[in-house]
């Protein structure tokens, strides 16, 4: 079942999701390889990437990122190592648990402290 860009299976595996995100980011690679050919700086590679490539990862992480198993996650790892070894990222750029931890505490901070926030009433 596809729930909002997110793949489910009646198990509750997102092996296919990961699956699909792997497939999409091979296509990234693709395209960041043209935009670097035809001369794009590094600066606004960089910001592509992570528009493209990164926040692929990251939507809806919260949902489905605490499902995954070691390898499903270690297989997104990689796709990120391999954009900071081609030069599409930064060699100080973040681990994507680091940067699903930032986005978690960012969502539970709005939640917990704006008052309008959608999730401000399941909180104690």
């Amino acid at each position: 079942m596809n729930i909002l860009g997110i793949i489910v299976s009646h198990i509750l595996s997102f092996h296919q999701h990961i699956a699909v995100l792997i497939t999409k980011s091979a296509r990234s690679f693709y395209a960041l390889k043209t935009i670097l050919t035809n001369g794009l700086n590094n600066n606004a590679l960089c910001d592509v990437t992570r528009a493209t490539l990164v926040s692929q990862f990251l939507y809806a992480s919260p949902a489905w990122w605490g499902y995954l198993k070691a390898d499903e996650r270690n297989r997104l790892q990689s796709i990120i190592v391999k954009a900071k070894r081609y030069g599409y990222l930064p060699r100080s750029f973040s681990t994507l648990d680091e940067l699903r931890e930032d986005s978690d505490n960012k969502l539970f901070f709005s939640a917990r402290y704006n008052p309008k926030h959608v999730f401000r009433r399941l909180l104690p």
